[in-house]
């Protein structure tokens, strides 16, 4: 027999960048073991709720706790680098699934880290969000420095549309940021051309910073939107907690509640 330990509680965002804000939504399943092997005091209610599946074993239901990447990439469709370096680009799911299309990108899952970048969503639809930035824009955001920048004063003081290279100045005294740690973070991802007194002036390509937040974004997105395959339906969680949160089933009285997280 197999032994599903399953996440009880209402749903979080599983999307948000915040870990501390993240977790299992309601239904999904933790922890696969062997009927009889030792559970923690905390794995049951009213945090979990743990079913027996009694006519199968771990490893014939251990696919239900595969992981799914979403796979992302980029679709240039246009390019103004007169005058301020716009950029208006797709970003595609890599992975959906071709049968049925599911497992798409959609706005939620992808809004905050683009928005960290100081990238505009314009529209989202067929697995798809298109999206604006200016890349002296993407220079100056909170994800470029990695840190919070709306005490930060920026000023783009000269940009080069032919070799694509923007400077940019960041002062900021208004902060209590280290200097060392600003300096080595920028150095990162631009030259570093002078900083003295809390303010730092620096040079970035447009083909590096493309290629700089595309990589970001890729280990943001492909990271924290990765989920299992497969969850209970909550309202079949509700019923197994209303019993007593410790539950027998088979395998077919199972199938119908065991839903395609990819179809959400």
């Amino acid at each position: 027999m197999a032994d599903l330990l399953i996440y009880a509680r209402p749903d979080n965002n599983p999307y948000d960048p915040d870990q501390s804000k993240r977790g299992h939504a309601k239904g999904g399943i933790v922890v696969i073991q062997e009927t009889g092997a030792p559970w923690g005091g905390a794995d049951g209610p009213p945090d979990f709720v743990r079913l027996t599946i009694t006519d199968r074993t771990k490893a014939q239901v251990i696919q239900y706790i595969d992981r799914w990447d979403q796979l992302i990439d980029f679709r240039v469709d246009q390019h103004n680098p007169t005058p301020n370096d716009r950029y208006d680009v797709a970003v595609i799911a890599v992975n959906k699934r071709a049968s049925d299309g599911f497992g798409g990108l959609t706005r939620d899952k992808v809004e905050t880290y683009l928005n960290g970048w100081n990238v505009t969503t314009q529209s989202a639809g067929q697995g798809e969000v298109n999206t604006r930035f200016f890349i002296g824009q993407v220079a100056s955001s909170s994800s470029f420095f990695e840190a919070d920048v709306s005490a930060v004063v920026f000023a783009e003081l000269s940009y080069d549309s032919g070799t694509g290279v923007h400077q940019i100045q960041a002062d900021y005294s208004a902060t209590s940021y280290n200097s060392t740690a600003v300096q080595a973070r920028v150095e990162s991802l631009a030259n570093v051309v002078s900083h003295a007194n809390s303010v730092i002036v620096y040079e970035v390509g447009r083909a590096a910073m493309l290629a700089n937040m595309k990589n970001a974004l890729r280990d943001d997105v492909e990271e924290w939107v990765a989920k299992r395959m497969w969850y209970f339906a909550p309202s079949e969680v509700d019923a197994a907690m209303a019993a007593g949160g410790i539950v027998s089933r088979t395998a077919a009285q199972v199938a119908p509640f065991l839903l395609d997280a990819l179809a959400d």
